[in-house]
């Protein structure tokens, strides 16, 4: 009689297991949905974030205002031209919030990074 029960339950599990599809839905912590990945940053943006710049690399028009966001308290950061250049140039080590903005009127390939971070590196490239 027990085995026959132990039988009926497995069946039942079986079924139950089939009909729910057999596999499971990907989650988070505590079994709900993962969060939603973030927005990117609006357009002719570059945020700064903990350890990387957001995007990394970003073409814009020639007359292009670029803005370098510091959206949250995180950090300390700034921005730095890569090699001989001169722009974009933030010399500041801020926290945030904070924005700089600066203006791309001549064509070509503009390196940065942060002097805090060393491998906090991006690129303009204004065409």
């Amino acid at each position: 009689m027990f085995q026959l029960a132990t039988r009926h339950w497995r069946v039942t599990g079986l079924a139950i297991l089939v009909a729910c599809g057999g596999e499971s839905a990907p989650s988070g912590p505590g079994g709900n949905p993962p969060p939603p990945p973030p927005p990117p940053p609006p357009a002719n943006t570059v945020e700064v974030l903990n350890n990387y710049f957001n995007p990394v690399s970003l073409t814009v028009p020639v007359g292009t205002k670029v803005t370098w966001d510091w959206p949250t308290f995180s950090r300390r950061h700034n921005v730095l031209p890569e090699g001989n250049g001169s722009v974009p140039y933030s010399p500041v080590i801020l926290d945030g919030p904070y924005l700089y903005s600066y203006t791309f009127n001549q064509a070509g390939t503009y390196d940065y990074y942060c002097l805090e971070h060393g491998g906090m590196r991006g690129t303009i490239v204004v065409q």
